[in-house]
């Protein structure tokens, strides 16, 4: 029997930072309306819920990234920041 794992990488959307074209680093940013958009349509093109894990930065531009992606698809399983 042969076992698959599928790894989904999904950069952080458009943060403050970003937008003004500032290197943000180690330093939290967070998402700007654009930012929480793009989580969405990130969420809308996976459109799978049965994920096993999520493993996310601490950064607070990540956490809200994965947050929103987490909401939009209802997932329920654990995340690690």
């Amino acid at each position: 029997m042969t076992t698959t794992t599928e790894v989904y990488l999904v950069r952080h959307g458009q943060s403050l930072h970003n937008k003004e074209q500032r290197i943000a680093g180690q330093l939290d940013s967070e998402l700007t309306e654009l930012g929480f958009e793009d989580a969405r349509s990130v969420a809308q093109v996976i459109g799978r819920s049965d994920f096993e894990m999520i493993y996310c930065s601490d950064l607070l531009r990540a956490r809200q990234t994965a947050e929103t992606i987490i909401e939009t698809l209802g997932l329920t399983c654990p995340i690690r920041y």
